[in-house]
């Protein structure tokens, strides 16, 4: 299930007007899980800048799951049912 929810975080952009980030096809942002320290996070990058939110959890699974229940709060993808 969890690689599923990796599989599913979108690209985002972010407009440069409004600061906003949305859901794109196209995106700049991708999702990037990494370890930092004993945590890992979970953030969208375009290799140079990062976007929020920046999930900091103890593994990887918790913080892929903070993204996707993100993702599922801002609409841009829908959750499956268990």
């Amino acid at each position: 299930m969890i690689d599923k929810m990796l599989m599913s975080l979108t690209t985002i952009d972010i407009n440069p007007d409004d600061g906003v980030a949305r859901m794109s096809d196209k995106g700049e942002y991708i999702p990037l899980l990494c370890r930092c320290g004993s945590k890992w996070q979970l953030y969208w990058s375009d290799g140079d800048h990062y976007s929020i939110p920046v999930n900091e959890e103890n593994t990887p699974t918790e913080a892929i799951q903070k993204a996707y229940d993100y993702c599922v709060e801002q609409g841009w993808i829908k959750k499956e049912r268990e």
